[in-house]
């Protein structure tokens, strides 16, 4: 029989161990105060979305890009949002390949709780860098293994690749 495998993933404990709410959406929270960009790990700011590093991410460099305005249905992004994010989920990728150094990539969008979103009110694109043998989502976690590169890390190089980039 073989043994289970330690998942170590020490920048999830706060989120894990928090019982503290946020007031108002995360991401809005984040959005309104650019001054504090890189505490919150906020890569970039475009004209209608940013992106910035998951706080609680599955896979190192896993990025989020999200619109500014406060929309929870993919419907109800403008043409100008939309294109905007499609062009830095591009760019997180082009990026992420240089950085991290991925085998591939899982890009994606929960539409509802019941989808999975976290912040169900304020729509969102995960770009999550993968590995051959990776974490498959830590909730499947027989055999997996997770990279564990510092939040801080993984922001310098990501941060520094983007800046760089075209």
């Amino acid at each position: 029989m073989n043994k289970p495998r330690i998942v170590y993933a020490p920048w999830r404990e706060e989120f894990v161990l928090s019982k503290k709410k946020e007031n108002g959406c995360i991401f809005c929270n984040r959005i309104a105060i650019p001054e504090e960009d890189a505490r919150h790990y906020v890569v970039y700011r475009g004209d209608t979305a940013l992106v910035m590093l998951n706080l609680y991410p599955y896979t190192s460099g896993h990025l989020l890009v999200i619109p500014y305005r406060h929309v929870a249905d993919l419907e109800d992004v403008n043409d100008t949002e939309h294109l905007e994010c499609a062009q830095l989920m591009q760019k997180s990728v082009r990026v992420l390949k240089t950085s991290m150094s991925p085998d591939g990539f899982t890009l994606g969008l929960n539409i509802g709780r019941a989808a999975g979103a976290g912040v169900p009110g304020h729509l969102h694109w995960h770009v999550v860098c993968r590995w051959s043998g990776d974490s498959n989502f830590l909730p499947v976690i027989g055999g997996s293994r997770l990279l564990s590169v510092s939040m801080e890390e993984t922001y310098s190089k990501i941060a520094e690749r983007w800046t760089k980039s075209s």
